[in-house]
């Protein structure tokens, strides 16, 4: 899902305190355009909203369509995407959850101080690269749809480049370093909910373990600095087939959208140490009415 690419590197973007509210922007978004989002912090709880315009009554308003939710404790626990539409709950990340079977590996991402800086949300931010690479288990990237006794024909190839702006001494430094440092902790490997689905933009809704494994990781050590407030990140998926089945698996990639470039660019435009609602996160249960399943 698109959805859940967009709130790792949303991540990125965010700072954090026990209780913290950020609006922010991501794009492309999941039809292509920008993204409009609203992230809570309460505790070790994080919720993603992302708000879309309805006309009612003649009158614009903002309303939730999806909301992601990361938590290390509850009833499930994990990574869930909550579609509001359809009051439905998909647990994408279980805690803990083994990566048995998978094929795939990153390398630890490289995080380089620049002497850059620029002013942000009133603060001084100072710019940080990174990168790490790697190979993706096919099997994941296509929504289980690559048999298992063909996947070693197939070779995914990943590549991720970016840049963080990070402001040091933020409220909530010390608050956000910690969240991630126990998002890295937790082993909650991300794969599709639901296989692939076609997005408006031409591109597959879809993330690898592998990735979420990398972004994980650059999260951890920028946190060290400070509170990362803007964030663009090139995800760049090379197909390399070999055998006799190449033409028909090529074939297949092409049809799902599998490899190329992904750009994704992540600002925060206010952060607010203001009080969260605790129904927001229901509990550590789920929102009355909805249905939960788990990612296949």
């Amino acid at each position: 899902m698109r959805q859940i690419i967009l709130c790792l590197t949303c991540l990125l973007s965010a700072t954090a305190s026990a209780d913290l509210t950020i609006d922010g922007t991501s794009s492309p978004g999941l039809n292509g355009g920008i993204d409009r989002f609203t992230m809570y912090l309460m505790d070790d709880q994080l919720r993603v909203d992302r708000l879309i315009t309805k006309t009612i009554d003649g009158k614009d308003v903002d309303t939730v369509e999806n909301s992601i939710l990361v938590r290390f404790t509850g009833e499930p626990a994990g990574v869930l995407f909550l579609d509001h539409g359809a009051r439905k709950v998909k647990v994408v990340a279980a805690m803990n959850e083994a990566a048995a079977g998978q094929s795939g590996s990153v390398s630890p991402a490289t995080i380089t101080r620049t002497d850059e800086t620029r002013e942000i949300l009133g603060r001084t931010a100072r710019r940080f690269d990174f990168a790490f690479n790697g190979s993706i288990d096919p099997m994941a990237l296509a929504g289980q749809q690559v048999p298992a006794n063909l996947s070693d024909m197939l070779k995914v190839n990943l590549a991720v480049t970016g840049s963080s702006w990070v402001i040091p001494g933020m409220q909530g430094e010390q608050e956000f370093a910690g969240f991630m440092q126990k998002m890295a902790e937790n082993e909650m490997t991300i794969g599709l909910a639901g296989g692939a689905q076609q997005g408006a933009g031409g591109r597959a809704g879809l993330i690898s373990p592998e990735l979420s494994s990398g972004l994980k990781d650059v999260m951890s050590q920028l946190s060290k600095y400070g509170l990362p407030v803007q964030t663009t990140t090139n995800s760049n998926m090379t197909v390399a087939l070999e055998g006799q089945m190449a033409v028909m698996m090529q074939g297949m990639l092409d049809g799902l959208a599998i490899g190329g470039n992904y750009p994704s660019d992540t600002i925060a435009t206010r952060v607010d140490a203001e009080s969260v609602d605790a129904a927001l996160f229901y509990d550590g249960g789920i929102p009355e009415g909805y249905t939960v399943s788990y990612l296949e």
